[in-house]
């Protein structure tokens, strides 16, 4: 059997990205030990990590074939305009081509609209356009259509979808009306990149005492909590460190920064490298995580493994359980109150405590899922032999 893996984002979106990668080596993991071969379909961009991974890669853009065949399969005609648009390259007829027999997208793509004989795999993080849709990002009517269109007519039709934890399947069965067997929660893993070698490169000067958070600037990360929160505990020399690249939401969060005066309390870093990020998770004080969508993060995970507590909304204990010191996300009082909470040393050792039993927890079931996306893959490689 041949799989092909699609990797569409680079390095600059974060944890996405990151999450990306994690997947992909559990997938190479997986086709090495059961001599599957495996071929990673992505942008430019990504070619030097890509090789880093011993993967015969190549390099595929969405082009406007693929982007009618997606269009066109969810309509009733498609069986008139496919065999057209079969004429010109796209992306199954490549596929093909190097006998690939299953597709796994490695983030939710257009292009498993395209596909109408090749089976496929995704993945979906997150339902945050129905669960939050009052957010700016999720405002945007492209953005909602365009997802809402995606998943209406691609995930009833995948092999399996992979999302992140079991909240997400269950909101992808009742809106989707996907078969629950046909969904695999695997939980979120920290930075592929995070070695001990990384944490020793670095070239940032930071205070001697800070809070972290690394995010990118969406409005759902919810920055302005913690903005207020600090206004909240004015007199007490508590300092965070932001970071991460402006999508749309920073403009308005420097503006309150100013407004309550606080430019000497916050820090932005904007995007910072994984060896910087590394660094500012080893010597950070606490992570504090207010995002309005989850229940799953990455931070959390990380903060774990560097063995710091993490602050996290209550809304999304399903995850963090006990592993976390808990506010509303939407009360600065309390994020406020969280804070002065974990600045006592005797708390503070116990929830670094917590947080290593909960990745301990966390890193089980990864091992576990992992089993029976394993089982999944090698029931499809007989699948295959049908016909």
């Amino acid at each position: 059997m041949k799989i092909a893996a699609y990797l569409k984002s680079d390095i600059s979106k974060g944890g996405g990205f990151n999450q990306s990668l994690n997947d992909l080596q559990r997938l190479i993991r997986i086709c090495n030990k059961n001599q599957i071969e495996i071929v990673l379909y992505t942008i430019k961009k990504n070619l030097n990590i890509a090789k880093e991974l011993n993967l015969n890669v190549r390099i595929y853009k969405i082009n406007i074939t693929d982007l009618m065949k997606a269009y066109f399969n969810t309509t009733v005609i498609s069986f008139l305009i496919g065999p057209i648009l079969n004429l010109f390259p796209n992306f199954e007829k490549k596929l093909k081509k190097n006998s690939i027999d299953l597709v796994y997208f490695l983030s939710p793509n257009i292009l498993q609209l395209s596909l109408l004989e090749l089976n496929f795999i995704t993945t979906i993080w997150d339902l945050g356009h129905k669960s939050a849709p009052y957010l700016k990002e999720m405002r945007n009517k492209s953005t909602n259509f365009l997802r809402e269109w995606l998943y209406s007519h691609s995930l009833s039709n995948a092999y399996k979808i992979i999302t992140d934890c079991d909240e997400t399947s269950n909101q992808i069965e009742k809106y989707y009306n996907v078969y629950q067997n046909n969904l695999l929660s695997v939980p979120f893993s920290k930075n592929p990149f995070f070695t001990s070698k990384l944490v020793k490169n670095h070239s940032l000067r930071l205070p001697k005492k800070y809070y972290l958070y690394p995010a990118q600037f969406w409005t759902h990360k919810n920055h302005h909590l913690i903005i207020r929160a600090l206004k909240y505990l004015d007199g007490n020399d508590i300092k965070i460190i932001f970071t991460g690249n402006d999508q749309g939401n920073l403009h308005y969060i420097n503006k309150s920064i100013k407004k309550y005066k606080l430019d000497n309390k916050i820090i932005n870093l904007g995007f910072v490298d994984n060896d910087s990020l590394a660094k500012l998770y080893k010597n950070c004080f606490a992570v504090i995580m207010p995002s309005l969508i989850g229940p799953t993060n990455i931070p959390p995970i990380e903060a774990w493994y560097f063995k710091k507590p993490i602050l996290y909304p209550s809304q999304f204990k399903s995850f963090t359980k006990q592993g976390a010191i808990y506010f509303d996300y939407f009360r600065e009082d309390e994020l406020a109150g969280a804070i002065l909470k974990i600045e006592n040393i005797s708390y503070y050792k116990k929830k670094v405590k917590d947080g290593t039993q909960r990745l301990k927890e966390l890193n089980k079931e990864i091992n576990l899922k992992t089993k029976k996306l394993e089982k999944f893959i090698m029931e499809y490689q007989k699948v295959k032999f049908l016909g």
